[in-house]
């Protein structure tokens, strides 16, 4: 399952019941293997310098009103050099979809920025 899960992330994650599954593996999941779903979530997203593409994992999942509970789970469960890093990049993207008209009408995503900024960075 938890390959499954790996392999098929975003597309598990945007579906309204495979996403609970997605969180269960999280939740339940090792440290190594949250590790590898954390580098899935931020592929192409490692630079804090560099702004969050449109089209990377971290953006769609965001934007997708099942998949931004899996990455909110992924701020409450990574660590350290981790969490700092998707608290950055959460706040980029964030910053540049609530210019957006339909950016600050998510309930997900101020859901998304309130608990960002509850973290320090």
């Amino acid at each position: 399952v938890t390959d499954i899960v790996l392999n098929n992330l975003v597309e598990l994650s945007k579906h309204k019941f495979a996403s609970n599954a997605v969180e269960k593996c999280i939740i339940h999941g090792d440290s190594e293997y949250r590790e590898l779903l954390y580098k899935k979530i931020l592929k192409d997203n490692l630079d804090p310098n560099e702004p969050v593409d449109d089209e990377s994992y971290l953006a769609l999942m965001m934007k997708d009103p099942f998949a931004n509970y899996v990455v909110q789970k992924m701020v409450e469960l990574s660590q350290g050099e981790n969490k700092k890093l998707l608290i950055v990049k959460i706040r980029q993207y964030l910053d540049i979809i609530s210019r957006a008209n339909y950016g600050k009408h998510l309930a997900s995503i101020e859901k998304l920025l309130s608990l960002s900024e509850s973290v320090q960075v």
